[in-house]
This record gives structure tokens, sequence and C-alpha cells, in this order.
């Protein structure tokens, strides 16, 4: 379980008359290696993050750990579960428990995080206004609380054992009998 506590803006995965949402971006500027229900997924963000570029080619000087943040629970099984209305733009990004340093990051004071700031460079405040202006337009700026029960939504082993698929299979049989039938004719 992840909680990240983001400054930027919600972005909607379906589009309104005034911006185009996550799904039209991601046809609109063609980004095949892109999944509209798992943005976080690192093929999917970097194709993201990389289309950001044409809407503002000062984007990574000025927000240079530009990420994209979606919530998700696991624990969910209704509609919404796998496609939650909104990802999150974040020019930064505080993940709790720190992954990097266990034990560290339980607990944070909200007032010390909002007093100092996203600490962004000069010019990432208004790059951050811009992106959000072309993306999301009617969402506002601030700060966020959100949850990922499973950022990295692992997949579990099939029982198979390696990747033998069904194909494998059939083609070793058909082998297998194209020997057999070598034998018996001695060819």
């Amino acid at each position: 379980m992840v909680v990240y506590v983001v400054h930027g803006f919600r972005w909607p995965r379906v589009g309104t008359l005034n911006a185009p949402g996550i799904c039209a971006h991601i046809v609109s500027y063609n980004l095949l290696d892109a999944a509209a229900e798992y943005l976080q997924e690192p093929a999917t963000c970097r194709a993201i993050l990389q289309s950001f570029r044409r809407i503002d080619p000062n984007i990574p000087y000025h927000l240079p750990d530009l990420r994209i943040i979606e919530q998700y629970d696991p624990d969910d099984i209704g509609d919404t579960a796998l496609r939650q209305p909104y990802a999150f733009v974040a020019a930064k990004v505080i993940t709790m428990p720190d992954e990097g340093r266990p034990g560290q990051m339980l607990s944070l004071n909200i007032g010390e995080i909002i007093e100092k700031g996203p600490e962004l460079s000069p010019g990432g405040p208004e790059a951050l206004r811009r992106l959000r202006d072309f993306l999301a337009p009617e969402e506002n700026i601030g700060w966020w609380v959100v949850y990922n029960g499973d950022p990295e939504r692992a997949f579990p082993k099939s029982d198979e054992g390696d990747s033998a698929t069904e194909d494998d299979s059939v083609e070793q049989e058909d082998s297998e009998r194209d020997d057999e039938s070598k034998e018996e004719t001695g060819s």
C-alpha cells in the first residue's frame, strides 16, 4: 500500500468539451505504448510524459520531476475498480512510506509540507499552469493525498510453469508425431 502526497492537478480519464481527457489524449497523440487504465506502468508513463513536450517543450526543464500518479484500490471489485475517474499530474510527489528508506515517512505534518511548498523551479508554477490549462482547465492545482494499494499491479505467475503456451505444446506434439512417422517409415 502506498499513499502519495502530490502537488499538481487531477486529470480526468474521460474528456469534456473543454479538455479531451486521458483516453482521448492517448489516441490523439498516437501513444501506442500507453495503457489508459494503468498510467503508472513505466512505458505508459514515459509515453505520456514525452507527449507533454509537444504541448510545451520546456516542461522537462521546468518540471523535471513531473509524474503521473493513479488512485487505485486492489480490493475494489466495483465498476470503476480498474478505471478510476482521475489520475494526477504531479510536479511534486512524496511517497508514504518511503520505499527507499524502510520505516521512514510513516507519518508527516501536512502543514509543514504546504508551508514548504512544492519547491519548483522559477518557471515551474507557470509550466504546470499551462499544462493544466491544456489538459484539465476546470481542475485546481494544489495538494492531494492519493491512495494506491498496488502501484505495480503485479500479475501472479501462471501454474503452467515457464512461458510455454498452448501453441508451443501443439507444435511440440506435431514435431514428435513427425519424428515417429520418420522412424516407422525408415526415413
